[in-house]
């Protein structure tokens, strides 16, 4: 577990798919309340037809394209989140790289000391036997 946690490439695909199931939720309660906010003032708007039409109907516009502003709002917001989770992934994924081209290097490095450390063995051996001699 601690290991996923500190994968970072990990927790950019747990944060996307959290702002994602997220973004999903909001998406979901705003178009609720949008319907529901429609719902009212198409009620509201028959109800004010019958003492003043005119004046009720100019509101509800009003009120309607007040709603499809924050409708185009929420779609930028949205675009605009999505965009930031393709950032953060593709971040997490050169990030990844990155890592990997490090453990690589770090692992021939290694191989080059193992392989100096048996030719110095070997320079010793060879030093001892002498001395022996």
């Amino acid at each position: 577990m601690n290991e996923l946690l500190s994968d970072p490439k990990f927790l950019v695909t747990a944060t996307s798919a959290a702002l994602a199931g997220l973004l999903y939720l909001i998406r979901n309660e705003a178009n609720s309340k949008i319907t529901t906010a429609k719902d009212f003032l198409l009620n509201k708007l028959e109800e004010s037809n019958k003492e003043n039409k005119k004046e009720s109907l100019e509101s509800s516009i009003r009120k309607h394209e007040r709603i499809n502003e924050i409708q185009k709002d929420f779609i930028k917001l949205e675009k605009s989140v999505q965009t930031d989770i393709t950032l953060l992934a593709h971040k997490a994924d050169e990030t990844s790289k990155r890592f990997e081209r490090i453990e690589n290097q770090i692992e021939k490095l290694d191989d080059k000391i193992e392989a100096q450390g048996g030719v110095l063995t070997q320079i010793y051996n060879i030093v001892s036997r002498k001395g022996a001699d």
